[in-house]
């Protein structure tokens, strides 16, 4: 008789509130106003990261206090109310980013800083895993 193996499981670290809101208004004062909403939208609407980077500023900026999305992964329909805290962050990043229009992602400028870091490493990767590269980074 084989004796099973016993189940370990890791939990991971988080960040508690005061920290994570701690985190937003430092890039906000670095002037990372993009990422700092990204964060902060992350942290009030608990969405992924794929809806949260489809966000649009007229979503955001509305008189309702609340905007509807469909997720992507799961395609259900989801009301989310925008804390009246966070309002005002979102207004000042507004102002300090200075989009050409309300129709455009909110996070835009995240994405065309990461993408091409995402795309370096990922061919660096590929290159050390078939041991092309000694010197991967």
């Amino acid at each position: 008789m084989q004796k099973q193996k016993a189940m370990r499981y890791q939990t991971s670290d988080y960040l508690d509130f005061d920290t994570a809101t701690a985190l937003v208004r430092k890039l906000y004062r670095e002037e990372k106003y993009t990422l700092s909403l990204l964060i902060g939208a992350g942290i009030f609407f608990g969405l992924r990261i794929s809806d949260l980077l489809s966000l649009r500023w007229e979503q955001l900026l509305n008189e309702d206090d609340k905007f509807v999305i469909y997720e992507k992964k799961t395609n259900k329909r989801r009301t989310i109310k925008i804390n009246s805290q966070f309002k005002p962050h979102i207004q000042a990043c507004y102002e300090a980013i200075h989009p050409r229009s309300l129709d455009r992602p909110c996070t835009l400028q995240v994405v065309r800083t990461l993408q091409p870091l995402q795309c370096k490493h990922h061919k660096n990767l590929l290159r050390h895993q078939r041991g092309r590269d000694a010197e991967y980074v």
